[in-house]
């Protein structure tokens, strides 16, 4: 847009240059002939304006309210002629009008203004309801619409027409019955929605609102200019439980965000531009991202992204990536009877509010797929912080999997950055970074992969997790760095062959676990892991039911110790009558054990192999042998037992008596 004093500037500069090479240096005279000063002009208006210069005119300018509307290089007798259309203008408003013209020798000069009226009453005036069908043309622009108006019929809005909207005022298609509305312009020729006012800004109006009753697939915004709504907090268009498709079209200037998809979609969504917005440009169903079609431009408002209304996807769609986040506004559910999925496209980036999550599986069958095989899909806060993403019961066994993906600072009141209960999920590559709880928290749940993993930052320990499926935490994976750096482990009984890694933190067992079951599981602890136990807790196997144990820590030790440390925290390691010969433990450290029972080691009934450990700082005895063939004096030898309590012996051997301990 050119303004009155661009032309003033240009002309100076003219005359300057005109100057110096000794030309033409006087500017045209021009003046406006009509319309005048208080004139009240309607619908397509003649502009006339008269300019003379000796060298000829070469071209006149019009210009209303300081801005380029026109130009006129041809002009009869010295007069220049402009079509000013006042039908996009508001009835009664006041607009100046004034004529630039220049010369040959690019002289220019301003003629005084003129200050008309538009007439007030100009244009076509709706309210109340469209009860039967109607098409609105341009030949009654403007159409202006007061208060709510109803449409329960087919309203068609043709090429060139102007929609201005009064304060407050609303479009509303399919509230109390069935209607539809098409607003169909070309590019040459569009449909404009705006304000009915001089001097409109964001919030003006409301909204073009299509309610549950809109007829599906009747409703089209194309090739239309949305400006100045969004009053009232849903979007200068709103769709409520039905469906519209929206193409080619510029929304700018809403006081909230351009457009709100509440329970409904798109039927199509194509190269449209939501611009100058103050909050998020969209606001869509869960269900609705997946009809979003590249190439629409979505940046320039108060807040870029997509925004994702809370709710339950009961359907399989998948969320592209787009050149901006996505942002989750409330918490999204996957669940339902068609076993949905959702899938995230690699290099997605997901911004959850402070209150908004990501629950998988909870009610109904559902899952989550997403893989950054391609980019890095990124799960983190709009804010400070989020509660995090949560697996339920009914996760779908074969859809639940996070690869490449990072879940930044999630478990704000929550128990996790990752909650998994009563499920399995495949998590790779995957960083849990600054949760404000733990990492992930699994509850009578496994993985079934767990490799290659990051879980750092966490305020709490990076992993919680059952007894039986430790056994699921596979290798790479990388847990330093957190407020407490433990495998925190739930007691539960191993009732199937099991293999306890050293992932380079310790296992801190959190009370007692018994090994066996009809399966007869062996249990194997791996070099250089440390377990830690609670007070009064220990290990028990084959007391019950079948079961064995081997800890064979060459070249690293592996060692059993207390969280606590002192003589006595924690019970020990209690080898019963069904754990058999299998059982192994050789290069082991056995430390502050002995708690409520004979000794850190008890062997009943059963003879393993016990070599080459340190056993030390019991609260009675190191060993404790009942009814074994095992020689005490053969365990000396190939063990290192040292600082027992001093009212016993190293080890207390009872050939003939067998005992339990509770």
């Amino acid at each position: 847009m050119i303004e009155t004093r661009l032309f003033i500037r240009l002309a100076a500069a003219a005359a300057l240059l005109v100057a110096c090479t000794g030309e033409d240096t006087t500017p045209p005279v021009v003046r406006l002939v009509a319309p005048q000063t208080l004139d009240t002009c309607r619908a397509v208006t003649l502009v006339k304006a008269v300019a003379t210069d000796e060298g000829g005119v070469a071209s006149a300018w019009l210009l209303v309210d300081g801005r380029l509307l026109a130009t006129d290089s041809g002009g009869r007798a010295d007069t220049f002629e402009f079509d000013w259309d006042t039908r996009t203008l508001v009835p009664g408003t006041w607009h100046e009008l004034a004529c630039v013209a220049t010369d040959r020798a690019r002289n220019a000069d301003t003629s005084p203004s003129a200050r008309v009226l538009v007439d007030p009453a100009a244009g076509t005036r709706h309210r109340g309801t469209v009860a039967a069908d109607q098409t609105w043309l341009p030949s009654g622009n403007p159409h202006i619409v007061e208060g709510d108006l109803r449409v329960e019929a087919r309203l068609v809005i043709a090429p060139g027409t102007v929609v201005l909207l009064a304060a407050d005022a609303a479009i509303i298609v399919g509230a109390g019955a069935p209607g539809s509305l098409r607003a169909d312009g070309t590019a040459d020729s569009i449909v404009l929605f705006s304000a009915a006012s001089a001097t409109p800004e964001p919030g003006s109006w409301r909204a073009v609102e299509f309610r549950p009753l809109a007829v599906l697939d009747s409703n089209r915004l194309r090739h239309c200019v949305i400006e100045f709504g969004g009053a009232g907090g849903r979007g200068m268009v709103y769709c409520e439980s039905s469906r519209i498709a929206v193409e080619v079209c510029s929304l700018s200037g809403s006081l909230g965000s351009g457009i709100v998809v509440s329970g409904g979609r798109f039927a199509r969504f194509d190269t449209n531009a939501v611009t100058a917005c103050g909050s998020l440009p969209l606001r869509l169903s869960p269900d609705c991202v997946s009809s979003l079609a590249p190439g629409s431009r979505l940046r320039g408002n108060a807040v870029d992204g997509i925004g994702i209304l809370g709710g339950t996807l009961v359907d399989s769609t998948i969320w592209s990536a787009f050149d901006l986040p996505y942002w989750v506004l409330n918490t999204v559910s996957v669940a339902g009877p068609s076993e949905p999925v959702l899938t995230i496209a690699s290099a997605c980036t997901l911004l959850f509010t402070d209150s908004a999550r990501l629950r998988i599986g909870v009610g109904g069958p559902g899952g989550l797929r997403a893989d950054g095989a391609f980019g890095r899909i990124t799960f983190g806060p709009a804010g400070a912080g989020w509660p995090g993403i949560e697996f339920w019961e009914y996760c779908l066994p074969y859809a639940v999997v996070m690869r490449n993906c990072l879940v930044d600072r999630a478990g704000a009141g929550s128990s996790a950055g990752l909650f998994v209960y009563d499920s399995r999920i495949l998590l790779e590559g995957t960083a849990v970074r600054n949760s404000a709880s733990v990492g992930v928290y699994c509850v009578n749940s496994g993985f079934t992969l767990f490799q290659d993993d990051t879980v750092t930052g966490s305020a709490a320990c990076p992993l919680r997790i059952d007894a039986g499926q430790v056994a699921s935490l596979g290798t790479g994976n990388s847990l330093t760095g957190n407020g407490h750096d433990c495998i925190e482990v739930v007691p539960e009984p191993i009732t199937a062959d099991a293999r306890w890694r050293d992932h380079g933190i310790p296992y801190s067992v959190l009370g007692d676990i018994d090994v066996g079951s009809p399966a007869i599981p062996r249990l194997v602890i791996d070099p250089g892991a440390e377990l830690r136990f609670a007070d009064n807790a220990g290990l028990r196997v084959g007391r019950t039911e079948p079961g064995s144990l081997v800890a064979v820590g060459t070249p690293d030790s592996i060692t059993f110790t207390s969280g606590n440390p002192r003589p006595g925290a924690w019970r020990g390691i209690e080898l019963h009558p069904q754990s058999g010969r299998a059982c192994t433990l050789d290069h082991c450290r056995l430390l502050y054990g002995g708690g409520g029972g004979p000794g850190i080691v008890l062997i009943n009934t059963c003879v393993p192999t016990i070599q080459a450990n340190e056993v030390a700082w019991s609260a009675n005895y190191c060993l404790a042998l009942f009814t074994t063939v095992l020689d005490p004096d053969v365990l000396r030898a190939t063990n290192w037992l040292h600082d027992w309590n001093e009212d016993y012996d190293d080890i207390l051997f009872e050939p003939g008596l067998p005992t339990t301990r509770r």
